[in-house]
């Protein structure tokens, strides 16, 4: 592969390079998280991958002047930068715990939307973990560089400051004969301390090595919670299936990831460089691919012998043969093993060219094809001799068969779902390289990084349609057809995708992307736009920042969106599913009633205090529910009750008022009885008027019958008349 030194975009940390093979390794020359996208260095990335939001620059001449507090003990000084404590993603600051004054602290300011590790920052900060530095608490704060409220971790500070500061300036020297004692025996306590308590470290390199003390004797492994599993990690130090995903789909890993990872580190300490600092990612991945690990490391390195059996056992591509914490404990103690070295990928006899590289890896070509798939596409289809390839020089004829059976199906099929470029691509690549990510769109992703991939991509990169894609369109499922062994692992991961596919192709509030979001990210705060400033961490929180910004809001802002309904779902024990339905109602009436009695549900369970602000605003949108009452009476009644009952901050009381059930009873009773008496009412005018037909000749009756009786009665006055004449 050509060597080159440049690194393709999508994160923050600088490159992994350093000036030369002979110079040692110095601080500004650490190893740091490259850009790790899915394309080689010569391909745009995606814009599924783009650059986080960077961290605030430091300026000697202009420096910051403002301070943030955490739960009223610490206190951050933007005016005491620790740059020698900083991460990838977040800046270091000096802190100061009011309670414990004489502790030195110091704070890391996490970048704006990034999802960080809160689970483990909660274990972390519960109890003081060997070889691993200590995390005292952490909260959100506003920080003025960012404008906005960002996370923050108070951790301990380091006396003797970190490893590589100290190799640097020749304060001190790990050499040979003192590696094994001064960082694998106390990097072993940490990974074994995490993982004890269920974690896994994900951020082992040099640069994140610290010593506690004073007189540089007690090394620990410094943060990792500041950003998801693996996503501060350069390419190197990822096992080569993790190392083929971009820094949001890398995954949790396993313990197997951290002793890959550590072997790594040791070599770079021990070298004073790194040897592959000036390939790309793509070529790293490649001489890892065709050498294996141990080769492309450390293959024209000058190691110290007595290491190179631990660092064999460490780097070994196959998970299943690579150390564990007894096998190195043992291998301390004297007990020699043999570390099982995985055999060489299968290599094809003559290069395949795509991209003017030849690549003789079906691994190190899917790499390729995903990073640049439409081009890869094309390629395919006017090359008859990609298929030849397969069979004749690399010699897999299982390979060349299902290839062709799904360029035939592309072919004689053009308008199926299945015979898209994109999706054509994507089981491509996966027929080549089966155990590596899942690939689609230039995105790529391993099953247990589907959590933090989707809220990488939603809220820092805000595009997350290629994951979308990959579940609605069931591009996992090709993933996990071409395993050539099913574990228990990957009937979870299989799981999981589906039951987000079935999230997604609602969209009722409440599920949708938003719901799959919170329920595979445990700790992550409430997107929702009218809460987002708050970081809401539970309901509870929720409903009183809900309380809070009920006077921003404008007038006939909706108390509800889909995130909002989705964080409710999923965080709050309780079945809202009724609540749910109605929300989701074409009639706006029965849609109030759904807002109203779901905040109030939730505001009993959680025994949250009176919720003015709140219980207002809801009481200003249910006006349609009041209407469905028939009776004017009643109408006017509720409109005059309602501004007392929201005094009281009960939205439980509110919605009891509008929807008493002896209310609606007596004005259903009401209205039938309106209803009886009208209808009685209708019955006699007709009987009196009658119908159409018969409205004459009945007129024409009672006519007749009038004039009868006044010629009677006009008769019989006459005759009365006479008859006085006659007697007077």
């Amino acid at each position: 592969m050509a060597e080159t030194a440049e690194n393709t975009t999508g994160n923050p940390a600088a490159s992994e390079g350093v000036p030369s093979n002979d110079a040692p390794l110095s601080a500004a020359d650490a190893p740091k998280p490259d850009d790790d996208t899915p394309a080689p260095a010569t391909v745009p990335s995606s814009p599924t991958q783009a650059a986080p939001t960077p961290a605030p620059e430091r300026s000697e001449s202009q420096p910051l002047t403002f301070t943030a507090r955490i739960h009223d003990r610490y206190t951050i000084d933007g005016e005491k930068p620790l740059p020698q404590f900083d991460s990838p993603c977040a800046k270091a600051y000096e802190a100061t715990d009011s309670e414990l004054p004489g502790v030195k602290l110091f704070a890391l300011m996490c970048q704006p939307g990034m999802p960080i590790r809160v689970g483990s920052i909660r274990k972390l900060r519960s109890s003081r973990f060997k070889g691993v530095i200590p995390i005292h608490d952490w909260g959100y704060v506003y920080w003025e560089p960012y404008d906005k409220a960002v996370a923050a971790v108070i951790c301990e500070q380091p006396l003797g400051g970190s490893l590589i500061g100290a190799i640097s300036t020749g304060v001190t020297r790990v050499g040979e004969y003192d590696v094994v004692k001064r960082v694998v025996l106390p990097a072993m306590e940490g990974i074994v301390s995490l993982m004890e308590a269920g974690l896994i470290h994900r951020s082992i390199r040099p640069d994140n090595m610290f010593f506690m003390d004073e007189t540089r004797d007690e090394i620990v492994l410094g943060e990792c919670v500041t950003t998801p599993p693996g996503f501060d990690q350069p390419v190197m130090y990822e096992p080569i299936e993790r190392s083929m995903a971009p820094p949001s789909g890398r995954g949790d890993g396993t313990l197997a990831d951290d002793m890959y990872a550590l072997g790594i580190a040791i070599v770079i300490i021990l070298l004073g460089y790194n040897p592959l600092r000036r390939l790309s990612s793509l070529d790293i991945i490649a001489a890892k691919v065709e050498s294996g690990t141990y080769g492309a490391v450390c293959g024209k390195a000058r190691l110290p012998m007595g290491v190179i059996e631990l660092l064999r056992g460490l780097m070994s591509d196959d998970e299943k043969t690579r150390w564990n914490p007894d096998q190195v404990d043992a291998w301390a103690n004297g007990r020699k093993q043999t570390p099982m070295q995985r055999q060489g990928q299968k290599k094809a006899t003559s290069p395949y060219t795509f991209d003017k590289q030849g690549h003789l890896s079906p691994r190190t070509l899917a790499y390729a094809f995903a990073a640049k798939y439409e081009e890869a596409f094309k390629t395919l289809k006017a090359d008859d001799n990609f298929e030849g390839w397969l069979r004749r020089s690399l010699g897999d004829e299982e390979m060349a068969d299902i290839y062709k059976a799904l360029m035939d199906h592309s072919n004689y099929n053009p308008g199926s779902a299945n015979a898209k470029p994109d999706v054509v691509i994507s089981r491509i690549c996966m027929l080549l390289d089966p155990i590596g990510p899942i690939r689609y769109r230039g995105y790529a992703l391993m099953p247990d990084a589907l959590g933090s991939a989707l809220a990488v991509e939603t809220m820092v990169n805000q595009n997350a349609k290629a994951i979308v894609d990959i579940i609605t369109q069931e591009i996992y499922d090709f993933w996990f057809k071409a395993q050539p062994k099913i574990t228990s692992n990957h009937l979870n991961w299989q799981r999981t995708f589906v039951r987000c596919r079935g999230h997604l192709k609602s969209r009722d509030m409440g599920y949708g992307i938003e719901r799959c979001l919170y329920e595979l990210n445990d700790f992550i705060p409430c997107q929702s736009e009218l809460v987002i400033e708050e970081n809401v961490t539970d309901c509870t929180d929720l409903l009183l920042a809900m309380d809070r910004v009920s006077n921003k809001v404008e007038t006939g802002t909706r108390p509800i969106d889909r995130h909002i309904a989705a964080y409710i779902t999923t965080r709050f024990v309780g079945d809202v599913h009724l609540h749910l339905r109605a929300i989701a109602s074409p009639m706006i009436e029965r849609s109030a009633i759904g807002v109203l009695s779901l905040f109030a549900f939730v505001q009993h369970k959680s025994s949250t205090g009176p919720l003015l602000g709140l219980t207002s605003w809801v009481g200003g949108q249910v006006g349609p529910a009041i209407n469905t009452y028939h009776s004017r009476t009643t109408r006017r009644e509720l409109e005059r009750e309602i501004p007392q009952v929201v005094r009281k901050g009960s939205l439980r009381d509110l919605f009891e008022l509008i929807e008493s059930a002896e209310k609606r009873r007596d004005d259903s009773t009401g209205f039938a009885e309106a209803q009886a008496e009208f209808a009685e009412a209708e019955a006699e005018i007709v009987d009196i008027i009658g119908g159409d037909d018969g409205k004459i000749s009945k007129v024409m009756r009672t006519a007749q019958k009038v004039t009868a009786m006044s010629s009677i009665l006009v008769s019989m006055a006459m005759v009365t008349m006479l008859f006085m004449l006659n007697v007077f």
